[in-house]
């Protein structure tokens, strides 16, 4: 049988036009060979990566998607919001073929939505997904209308903050980044601010900051420029028996700036910090490496009435080498047995601490009030303003052993501070040896409890060998007192 060429030529040119217009591919595509490639694909480039919900880090990655036939460019669309009306300077982007990735630094830690097309698909046919974008931060917020704590869904970023300080400090720590910034819950409908009700325990090289601005409705802002400790009060407060830990070693400058600490009403004991009588603090710190700075802090302990054989504490510190700076630290009120703003005890004489440019206050309507409290270590206290109770403004009983700053051991050296109490300024009473420098100070005791021949400016007593060196200080005893008075002990 002959072959009919020209038949089979018709035929074939029938069958490519038909295959052309089912798959909108040339007829030259296919006696090419291109039978695959070819097919007019109306889906959109897929993600490779990020993808959708991926964390990326430092504020910087590349975007990929794969190749689409015949696309001569891509258009990339980067958006903080999911129907991309807020696009990030730049986007639209364009891309032009066979490339198909794009490298991008984002311009914060938020939540970003992206899209992607080729000219050669239909128009508004777009691979569409997200990504976390996270910077040198872990952020922390918890709205006041909150009345519970819920991370489920959040990453840590500006867009998705962790509710709860503990959580963000535990990945912080596991991924290696040295601040936590915490967001002011703001008012509840009563207008009090609201507190973040955990026990903070702080972590080698993380550093927390508060003072950011919460938000009634959306989010937080986390701006340097918005910050402000006062303005955006950022209350913690643990249901244990303090509220900010540091028990384990720190290798790395770790610090605590901007946090109003308030300590709980749980009293508790601990022989291995030295606390053998029962005892309540907002701020525990101890066995510390390298310095811990706690700055720019209001630190109260147990903002409600405590009664009986209880010390209260606003911060105690254990063999610590912290420096406290520009606080205020007061060791609440109630009729218990003491309570001192800052408790520095060490039974290592090396471990330098600084506490510099703070208001200090002890409790008021207790038996003792002590502003310092000073137990061994070597301590530098200059420009503070040190009170034990001075006046029975809160209508609680006068302490009967109220003083500014008391020494027990230790080498100490205090410049240009003020330091009053009702009944001395300052009082030494060496347990073990005490060398206590004064240059400076402006050392009072205001008033007089009963006996006035205890009533001095400084009290000093005890039964070891100690030295008092006192250089250019104002000393103080109103109320037929003694500016400085020696009991008992050697001094020199």
């Amino acid at each position: 049988m002959k072959l009919n060429i020209a038949f089979l030529i018709h035929i074939t040119a029938g069958l490519l036009a038909s295959l052309s217009s089912c798959g909108g591919s040339s007829t030259a595509d296919y006696l090419n060979g291109n039978f695959i490639s070819g097919v007019n694909d109306s889906t959109p480039p897929s993600i490779i990566n990020p993808q959708n919900h991926e964390q990326i880090w430092h504020c910087r990655t590349t975007l990929q998607w794969s190749s689409k036939y015949k696309a001569a460019y891509y258009t990339v669309d980067v958006s903080e919001t999911d129907d991309f009306s807020s696009p990030i300077t730049g986007s639209p982007f364009t891309v032009n073929a066979p490339a198909t990735s794009l490298a991008l630094t984002l311009p914060d830690a938020k939540t970003y939505y992206w899209r992607v097309c080729a000219d050669s698909t239909p128009s508004n046919v777009y691979g569409i997904s997200s990504f976390e974008s996270m910077d040198d931060a872990v952020y922390v917020y918890m709205p006041a209308s909150a009345s519970a704590p819920d991370n489920t869904g959040m990453v840590g970023n500006k867009s998705k903050p962790f509710q709860t300080i503990r959580h963000a400090v535990d990945i912080a720590d596991e991924l290696g980044i040295s601040k936590v910034k915490i967001a002011s819950r703001g008012t509840d409908s009563g207008g009090t601010v609201a507190v973040y009700g955990e026990v903070v325990s702080v972590k080698d090289g993380v550093s927390l900051y508060g003072g950011y601005k919460g938000a009634a409705n959306g989010a937080p802002d986390f701006s340097e420029t918005s910050r402000s400790i006062t303005a955006n009060p950022t209350k913690v407060q643990g249901n244990y028996w303090c509220t900010l830990s540091s028990t384990g070693t720190l290798y790395s400058p770790t610090a605590v700036e901007g946090l109003y600490i308030l300590g709980s009403n749980v009293p508790y004991t601990d022989s291995t910090l030295g606390i053998t009588n029962t005892a309540a603090a907002a701020a525990i710190l101890s066995n510390n490496g390298v310095k811990l700075t706690i700055k720019n802090c209001s630190i109260l302990s147990a903002d409600v009435m405590m009664t009986g054989n209880v010390t209260t504490y606003g911060v105690y510190t254990h063999d610590a080498k912290v420096s406290v700076e520009n606080c205020e630290i007061q060791a609440g009120k109630g009729d218990r047995s003491r309570g001192v703003g800052l408790f520095a005890t060490s039974v290592n004489s090396v471990q330098d601490s600084f506490v510099r440019n703070n208001i200090i206050h002890g409790a008021d309507g207790c038996t003792s009030s002590i502003g310092l409290e000073v137990f061994g270590g070597n301590l530098l206290v200059a420009n503070n303003r040190i009170f034990g109770q001075t006046s029975n403004d809160s209508g609680l009983s006068i302490a009967a052993g109220s003083c500014g700053v008391y020494l027990r051991s230790g080498k100490m050296e205090f410049f240009n501070n003020i330091m009053a109490g009702y009944t001395c300024g300052c009082v030494g009473a060496s347990e073990a040896c005490i060398t206590a420098v004064f240059t400076d100070n402006t050392i009072v005791a205001d008033g007089t409890i009963g006996n006035t021949t205890n009533t001095a400016g400084i009290y000093l007593s005890g039964s070891t060998t100690s030295s008092c060196i006192l250089t250019n200080n104002i000393v103080i005893s109103y109320q037929n007192g003694y500016g400085i008075y020696k009991a008992s002990g050697v001094w020199t």
